[in-house]
């Protein structure tokens, strides 16, 4: 995987970080860092948004913190 598309009511503009939590059928999951490559404003008031993944944590039970470095990215 290398990127994701959503749905939001969140306005996100090109180049936005946001942290998805991101959980697996078969179990475990990631903490992925993502940044807004394009976002469209929709007639539903909501925003369609594709974005890349930057960097990831492994987040086998779903209770890893966001690293310090992360809040900070510059990219």
């Amino acid at each position: 995987m290398r990127g994701v598309g959503l749905l939001t009511k969140v306005v996100h503009v090109k180049a936005d970080k946001f942290v998805m939590p991101l959980r697996f059928d078969e179990g475990g999951g990631w903490l992925v860092l993502c940044e807004v490559r394009n976002s469209k404003s929709l007639a539903t008031g909501h925003y369609k948004v594709g974005a890349r993944f930057i960097d990831r944590i492994e987040d086998p039970w779903g209770d890893a913190k966001i690293p310090g470095d992360w809040l900070m990215y510059e990219g």
